[in-house]
């Protein structure tokens, strides 16, 4: 079953994936079987059991008539040129006769007693028209085919056009004359009734073979499309759709199981569809060789090349439908040179994780090599650039489904690139990320340090002030002036303490020397150097055993936690101090417990209590920094220890130091 990934896009198992390629790769073993035994030598009729069924065309020619005027009594005063087999002329104006020599006895012995029905069978079947006449019947064609004319009968099941000749026992001779917008292929056999419809059906079975391997490949695309969203899967999705139309339409699906309605129109849709599936098919490749590192220059040839397609497109819907394929043939020509060529000059990026640069390159490089061994030929024996051979016809399966496969590995190879890329895109996002919020906390940072030394320092320099006004004349003035610098003094040492500290741990380059310390001695001398020793109470546990920390650190702890209490405790109030064993989440050690009366300030805010510069509201009339309890929680923190807040009574503050042994 597909997944749901956060961002609401579908994401499917690779066991799904790989069954997809399980069956695409059958279905090309089957097809490709098939169109083996398709492409045979002229004369056999595949897919029969037994001895092959023989063409009973004995000689063939052709006459080129380029203002289309002859007639058939005028055409046989030609010169003939003979034909071996097949004849493929290109996208021409002129109209095409083709004269063939028939004997009967040539085609064998019909299996059905007293038959000597002959069927010629004219393929391509994507030809607008073939007139047929008999010699001695010249005035009046003996059939019309060809796709601007509908089939009806018992040989509209045929994917080829046929002509039924009926009792044919003598030699025969039969002109035919071609008039097609697309290219005039031809190639004709006269066969047995029964090696006729075998033939078909053997057509009809690789036709069908080669439909379930479109649809299944389209089916994958969509399922990678769904995954990654991404361009080029969308461009193979269509790739693969416009592919499935050229079949429709060429190999003759429509015309046999298509409406009446769209018969009239099958020779437009046939050439749309070409130029559909080349445009596709060309700018998915300039897709994913910009992706895997074509320069700019050579994406701007590609997509250059690439619109030469749809300038066919818009020829063929002008009307200039020989025109439109024929730029149809030049584009595919010159795109896949110059796609073999930019595949052997890639110059990917090494991205970590990614495929070698150099296999990459390098397969590239074969798989576009390959589309154009395979496409060039075919498209120059269209052209009649070269002499037909019998792939000619049966060749655009084959390449359809080869090219489906190298396609698809391309595909692959591009959708890997392209989630290293993205998690490579992701990592860099939240580094970013991280990077911006640092700053942002860096600058909110120093905008409570400013807040906070703006009002730490101006009551105590206004004190200073008055003191030094008055000249020395009141001694008690004197000590508020010292009191107001020893103020300053501690706020200067916090923020010199916290940067330290800040420094040391990111460094993590300063790791405390632990050693066994006696909290309770720690905590007494504390309580004693303070100058409100009278209002601590101190109740120790003798039996608790000592703590593993650094003495100095616990004892700036200590003092920290015994001045905030005694500083927002009421006055003359009394500190509860208590030194304990105690367990913290099964782990063994000793705590510190302080605790004092809600004075003056009030309850502290929870969670905001142990920030950095933070300080009550209610709070801001008495001189701190607002760094002692970050300070104290950082540094135990330092010592595998815990400072925090513990819920106690409502009328009370108590803070609890743990520290393990």
């Amino acid at each position: 079953m597909p997944l749901i990934t956060r961002r609401g896009t579908l994401r499917w198992p690779m066991a799904q994936v790989r069954t997809v390629l399980r069956h695409l790769l059958l279905a090309c073993l089957v097809g490709a079987a098939g169109l083996q035994a398709w492409a045979q030598e002229p004369g056999q009729a595949p897919g029969q059991n037994g001895p092959a069924a023989k063409d009973a065309v004995v000689e063939r020619s052709w006459l080129d008539d380029p203002d289309s005027s002859l007639t058939p009594q005028a055409a046989l005063q030609g010169e003939w040129t003979p034909i071996a087999g097949l004849l493929s002329r290109g996208f021409t104006t002129s109209t095409t006769w083709v004269r063939l020599k028939i004997n009967p006895a040539a085609a064998g012995p019909a299996s059905i007693a007293n038959d000597h029905r002959l069927v010629l069978t004219i393929a391509p079947g994507n030809l607008d028209e073939v007139a047929v006449y008999r010699l001695g019947q010249l005035a009046q064609p003996l059939a019309m085919v060809g796709d601007t004319h509908p089939t009806v009968g018992p040989l509209r099941s045929l994917l080829f056009h046929a002509v039924v000749l009926e009792d044919v026992t003598e030699p025969l001779e039969l002109l035919l004359r071609i008039r097609s917008d697309s290219t005039h292929s031809l190639y004709v056999q006269a066969l047995r009734w029964d090696a006729a419809h075998a033939k078909s059906a053997s057509h009809q079975s690789i036709m069908m073979g080669y439909l379930v391997f479109t649809l299944m490949a389209i089916a994958w695309a969509g399922f990678t499309w769904l995954q990654d969203r991404s361009a080029v899967a969308a461009l193979f999705l269509a790739h693969q759709a416009a592919a499935l139309l050229l079949a429709f339409t060429l190999l003759g699906v429509l015309r046999i199981h298509g409406p009446a309605a769209v018969q009239p129109f099958l020779s437009t849709l046939t050439s749309l569809a070409i130029g559909l599936s080349a445009s596709v098919t060309l700018l998915f490749h300039r897709r994913v060789l910009g992706d895997l590192g074509a320069s700019a220059l050579e994406q701007k040839m590609l997509a250059a090349i690439a619109m030469v397609p749809m300038l066919a497109l818009c020829a063929m819907a002008a009307g200039q439908i020989r025109a439109g394929l024929w730029l149809c043939q030049v584009g595919i020509l010159v795109g896949l040179l110059l796609c073999a060529l930019v595949a052997f000059q890639l110059r990917p990026q090494r991205e970590p994780g990614s495929t070698p640069v150099a296999w990459r390159r390098l397969y590239v490089a074969a798989v576009y090599t390959a589309m154009a061994v395979l496409m060039i030929p075919n498209s120059l024996r269209v052209m009649g650039a070269l002499s037909p051979g019998p792939w000619n016809y049966f060749g655009f399966q084959t390449f359809s489904v080869v090219s489906a496969l190298l396609l698809g590995s391309l595909l692959l190879l591009h959708a890997q690139e392209e989630r290293i890329r993205r998690r490579r895109a992701a990592v860099l996002v939240a580094q970013t990320r991280r990077e911006a919020d640092a700053q942002r906390a860096r600058a909110a940072e120093q905008a409570e340090l400013m807040t906070m030394l703006t009002h730490e320092l101006k009551t105590p320099l206004s004190v200073v002030s008055i003191a030094l006004g008055s000249a020395g004349s009141q001694p008690q003035m004197h000590d508020r002036a010292m009191r107001a610098v020893g103020n300053m003094r501690d706020v200067i040492d916090r923020c010199a303490q916290a940067s330290r500290l800040d420094d040391e741990m990111a460094r993590h380059d300063a790791h405390p020397d632990l050693m066994p310390v006696e909290l309770q001695e720690v905590v007494t001398r504390a309580v004693a150097a303070h100058l409100q020793a009278r209002r601590v109470s101190l109740q120790a546990d003798d039996s608790a055993p000592a703590c593993l920390g650094d003495p100095q650190m616990l004892a700036v702890i200590v003092a920290n936690l015994l001045d905030n209490a005694l500083k927002y405790s009421p006055k003359d109030s009394l500190v509860q101090l208590t030194v304990a064993s105690a367990d913290l989440e099964g782990r063994p050690g000793v705590a510190l417990r302080v605790a004092n009366p809600v004075g003056p300030a009030g309850r502290p805010e929870a969670d905001r209590l142990f920030e950095k510069y933070y300080r009550g509201t209610r709070a801001r009339h008495r001189s701190g920094s607002g760094l002692g309890l970050y300070l104290s929680r950082r540094l135990a923190y330092r010592m595998a220890g815990e400072l925090r807040l513990v819920d106690a009574r409502a009328d009370e503050v108590c803070f609890e130091l743990w520290m393990p042994y």
